[in-house]
């Protein structure tokens, strides 16, 4: 039996991205989407590249290639249609990576940890856009916020663009770059009944410590504003007032 959604059947399938909103989608962004896809069941994720996705992997390639693109008479299985300017801000709630629901339900809970990194949004890009939500703040009192760099190079960009500074003068703790709390709790774990928001990869029970804790996934954006007011809460709220 596989899973699905609104009768859409995605257990072992490939999942293809496509529509106006794509361009919009940085890197940092995309490679988040496919974390999370292919944490429920789905066999790969493909998004059609950009100008912007090809120069960036011109640079990184040692070998000349031609972006592949579907067939425009390609045909599919199921389509799925989002307006993305009607979606709030989505929430994993606990206990499996396909229980998404919009942030509303679970606004105003407390948390105890938070936990920005590992290989889904651990990118240069993830870790510039909490610094400009922390700049200036500090993490709230009972909350702990850890960020973790996906790799050494966004560890040192991170450095060297004065990020570090702004983790360390909000009070969040920055462990070295890898996976951080999101390996079975190795670094940085939860303690029985607490409650996490983070940015890993899948929230199954006891993924990063105590089965009985509940971990909540959400985006860079989400934690951050999450880890500054000490509860779950909708980032349009906390990026409002600072424009103000």
């Amino acid at each position: 039996m596989g899973f699905s959604y609104i009768g859409v059947e995605w257990d072992y399938r490939v999942i293809e991205f496509a529509g106006d909103a794509l361009d919009a989608l940085n890197l940092a962004t995309r490679v988040a989407i496919c974390n999370t896809v292919t944490e429920i069941g789905v066999a790969n994720v493909f998004f059609p590249p950009n100008q912007e996705i090809i120069e960036e992997a011109k640079k990184r390639s040692r070998k000349t290639f031609t972006p592949l693109l579907s067939d425009p008479d390609a045909t599919y299985e199921s389509k799925i249609d989002f307006n993305l300017s009607e979606l709030s801000p989505q929430i994993v709630l606990p206990g499996a990576p396909d229980q998404a629901s919009d942030i509303s339900v679970a606004e105003g809970r407390k948390v105890d940890h938070a936990f920005i990194g590992s290989c889904g949004s651990g990118m240069y890009d993830d870790l510039l856009t909490t610094a400009q939500i922390l700049k200036g703040k500090k993490v709230a009192s009972g909350t702990r916020l850890f960020i973790v760099p996906g790799t050494t190079a966004s560890a040192k960009k991170m450095v060297e663009e004065g990020l570090m500074t702004i983790f360390q003068e909000a009070g969040a703790i920055v462990l070295p770059a890898g996976c951080g709390p999101c390996t079975r709790g190795n670094m940085a774990p939860l303690t029985s009944g607490e409650v996490s928001i983070s940015t890993g990869a899948t929230n199954i029970a006891g993924r990063m410590g105590a089965k009985d804790a509940d971990i909540y996934l959400a985006s860079p954006a989400t934690v951050a504003c999450s880890a500054i007011t000490g509860k779950i809460t909708d980032p349009r709220n906390v990026l409002d007032q600072s424009h103000h």
